[in-house]
């Protein structure tokens, strides 16, 4: 009677098991749809306008007075925006995209969250470019829905 001794793994069977290993690993580190420079800018952008949308949420009435309304301005071909307090009209802060070959393109030059329902007056969609002519697009509904297309 022969006996086999199977106390080793034989070459193909460890090579399955780097093969396996590979494969694990390429699934966790490698993401499939890396982030761009213009999906950081565009979620910085929606980010923003949230932050507007709140303050104006939780702005509190003045003496009965008409409520303040909280947003942004810009300049179309611009890399940067204005986080702004409105009536009247006070500069919160002054945002960079981080880079300047990132521009901010829209029909028109600010969006304003009303107090106390964070809606807008006007629905808007400001285009986000990069320098190499690809462009996010961000629509703020009138109810002040905010997405990213």
């Amino acid at each position: 009677m022969l006996k086999f001794n199977n106390k080793g793994m034989t070459l193909i069977e460890l090579l399955a098991v780097i093969v396996m290993m590979l494969i694990l690993l390429g699934v966790v580190f490698i993401n499939p749809r890396p982030s761009t420079d213009l999906d950081v800018a565009a979620r910085q952008l929606v980010t923003d306008l949230r932050r507007a949308q709140n303050m104006a949420m939780s702005a509190e009435r003045h003496n009965d007075s008409v409520p303040d309304s909280y947003g942004i301005k810009y300049t179309n071909g611009d890399s940067k925006y204005v986080l702004c307090k409105y009536s009247p009209e006070v500069e919160i802060e002054e945002i960079d995209f981080p880079l300047k070959s990132i521009t901010i393109d829209s029909s028109s030059n600010s969006i304003r969250f009303r107090t106390p329902d964070g809606s807008v007056d006007i629905p808007r969609d400001i285009d986000i470019k990069y320098s190499d002519g690809s462009t996010k697009r961000i629509t703020v509904n009138s109810a002040g829905l905010i997405e990213i297309q």
